[in-house]
């Protein structure tokens, strides 16, 4: 790699808040704390990618929509550039598993809609070689958020904690078992 290359691997300060809301608080981290609280082992063991990732996710938005960063348009890109990386990936599982994209058109991707440096455009293009799931992202973020209207709608009175300390008490299962637990709906379209 070039100098140039190598330097813009080094991330901005709100890329690393909104990674660390990602990681840690209120992401993995308080995540992995709720499923070890289950008194289920299965629960506090199993790992769906959609719930897990998607919950990360969705707690980068949640946290700056909750003022993460004071409304600062500088944080919202930082939390925004996270988010474009994600649906590119989406983007890129599927095409390049259903033939529809090569690895060169991946990268390019990434470069261009999702704005990532050469390097990082390289490495995830070639993620979504051998890990087609890196769209659960994206995938768990948009079936957190219609669970969350949803159940905020069937629930008026109730606050977004109240949501978020019972959708993390299931452990990590699958999205779609949360929501016919948290609405009673089998089959729901999400």
């Amino acid at each position: 790699m070039t100098a140039a290359e190598r330097n813009a691997y080094l991330p901005g300060k709100a890329y690393l808040i909104f990674v660390s809301a990602h990681e840690v608080w209120p992401g993995h981290y308080l995540q992995g704390q709720f499923a070890n609280a289950n008194p289920s082992r299965a629960a506090a063991l199993w790992w769906n990618y959609s719930f897990g990732e998607g919950w990360a996710h969705y707690a980068e938005e949640m946290m700056y929509d909750e003022g993460l960063g004071k409304g600062d348009a500088g944080m919202r890109v930082g939390m925004l550039a996270n988010a474009l990386m994600r649906d590119v990936r989406f983007l890129s599982a599927i095409c390049l598993h259903s033939g529809c994209m090569t690895l060169e058109e991946s990268e390019a991707m990434f470069r261009e809609q999702a704005f990532t440096d050469v390097g990082n455009a390289r490495q995830q293009a070639l993620r979504g070689t051998y890990d087609p799931g890196y769209l659960a992202y994206t995938l768990g973020k948009l079936m957190i958020r219609k669970l969350r209207a949803d159940w905020i709608a069937a629930n008026p009175d109730a606050t977004l904690q109240q949501f978020h300390d019972k959708f993390l008490s299931y452990g990590v299962p699958p999205v779609p078992l949360v929501r016919e637990q948290m609405l009673g709906e089998r089959g729901a379209i999400l």
